[in-house]
């Protein structure tokens, strides 16, 4: 492309990075960023990611630090592969400094700290390792044996901190757990002598909202010493959709419209919520908001790696080899799901069509395909791994506990949130997610 004088463009750049990456490459990774440099593209997201991810694998982390430190948007994806990084060339406590700076933390970078420490023997119990174990156990769905982790770390008298404190009431909160989180949550401030801030707050909101007990989780939010934030609200306002509440639903939505920090996710939850009322017209004007604040929404993506190789899906996506085969064993599993109950859920499709419509945009969910593909292309029984970008939905997950059931799979999915483990029609999760 450059020898014919043709312009490349972000795709193109980001597919090259991929495979120096792969092959460490790092003489031909350097070439590529001299061209970025002079093209213009420096400051694209997906090139300064993988650039990144190219010099910590290649041991170079003085080059990824400063590529890091030059981004003009520091988010939970760019720290992630900042940690990841630091942890292939064994610094561990910048791994851990550029974790503790996050303001938000999802599934895989706790993946990746737990997975950082173990490949680099930092597993000591300090509060540090107990902080990464237990968020890791929540993330799994293994909520009681977080809070068994919590109380041995009490008992070994090592004092828990505010990161301790989030890791474990999330273990509550996706466990059901709703006694035991307002109990550690009380023991904050009276036993620890640790002030909450807003995310415990949050959880706490979190671990009603779940359960159902919407008012009080709403009230709650009244009474604290802090300002609620998006981060606190968007749970909210999923569980009143998910529970059917549209009375404190809507006080949420108008504390969420009215705040004045909000990003796409919260602009993409409020949609969601007026378009499950049938409520068009609100739910247009939240997205014509959007538009003109320049906000874009990010489109759900799922991936999964086969034979060594990530492959990626959109919704609806053909732009893939065995697409095919795939979209024959979706078409399958559509008619093997409905003879074990499966009904799809076409209150979930939030478009202004009609149920037949809203039932095939259903079935080809970015996840459905990922896992359809991972079925085609793997010997039977093997686990299949799906990453999953946003939150996974409610008819996918009814899906995929009966895919998981008919095809005697494992199948693990990774959402913005936590890990699903579907196995012999259940999940991990017990439904709280």
């Amino acid at each position: 492309m450059v020898r014919k004088h043709v312009l490349a463009d972000n795709y193109a750049v980001t597919a090259v990075l991929k495979s120096c990456v792969l092959q460490r490459a790092l003489g031909s990774g350097k070439e590529v960023n001299g061209l970025v440099l002079k093209s213009g593209l420096g400051l694209d997201r997906s090139i300064g990611l993988k650039l990144v991810e190219l010099y910590g694998k290649c041991g170079v982390l003085e080059d990824a630090r400063k590529m890091f430190d030059g981004m003009p948007e520091r988010n939970v994806v760019a720290c992630t592969v900042m940690i990841g990084s630091c942890f292939d060339c064994g610094m561990v406590e910048e791994a851990i400094e550029v974790f503790n700076e996050m303001g938000t933390r999802n599934t895989v970078c706790w993946t990746m700290v737990i997975d950082g420490l173990v490949r680099n023997g930092e597993f000591n119990r300090d509060v540090s390792t107990y902080n990464s174990m237990i968020g890791g156990l929540a993330l799994h769905g293994k909520s009681i044996e977080a809070v068994e982790l919590f109380s041995e770390m009490l008992k070994e008298r090592v004092r828990p901190n505010g990161i301790t404190f989030v890791g474990v009431l999330n273990a509550c909160s996706h466990g059901g757990l709703v006694d035991l989180g307002g109990e550690i949550f009380e023991s904050m401030e009276m036993i620890h002598g640790i002030e909450p801030e807003v995310e415990h707050y949050g959880c706490m909101v979190d671990i009603l909202g779940r359960v159902g007990r919407l008012e009080e989780a709403f009230d709650f939010i009244g009474r604290m010493g802090v300002e609620a934030d998006d981060k606190m609200l968007c749970p909210l306002l999923s569980a009143c959709k998910i529970h059917k509440n549209i009375g404190i639903g809507e006080k949420v939505a108008k504390l969420l419209s009215e705040h004045y920090r909000i990003d796409s996710g919260s602009f993409i939850m409020l949609s969601n919520f007026y378009a499950s009322l049938g409520r068009w017209s609100y739910a247009a004007e939240v997205r014509e908001k959007m538009e003109k604040g320049g906000i874009i929404k990010e489109p759900g993506c799922s991936s999964i790696e086969v034979n060594n190789a990530i492959h990626e899906f959109l919704s609806g996506d053909l732009r893939y080899p065995e697409r095919k085969r795939t979209y024959k064993r979706l078409e399958e599993l559509n008619y093997l799901t409905k003879f074990e109950g499966y009904l799809p859920a076409t209150k979930v499709a939030l478009h202004d069509i009609d149920d037949e419509q809203k039932e095939l945009a259903l079935a080809v969910h970015s996840e459905r395909l990922a896992i359809c593909y991972g079925l085609v292309s793997t010997e039977a029984y093997t686990t299949l791994r799906v990453g999953k970008n946003v939150r996974i939905c409610d008819d996918c997950h009814a899906m995929n506990k009966l895919i998981a059931k008919i095809t005697r799979r494992k199948v693990v999915v990774r959402d913005r949130n936590r890990f699903h483990h579907f196995k012999n029609g259940e999940c991990s999760c017990k439904d709280y997610w």
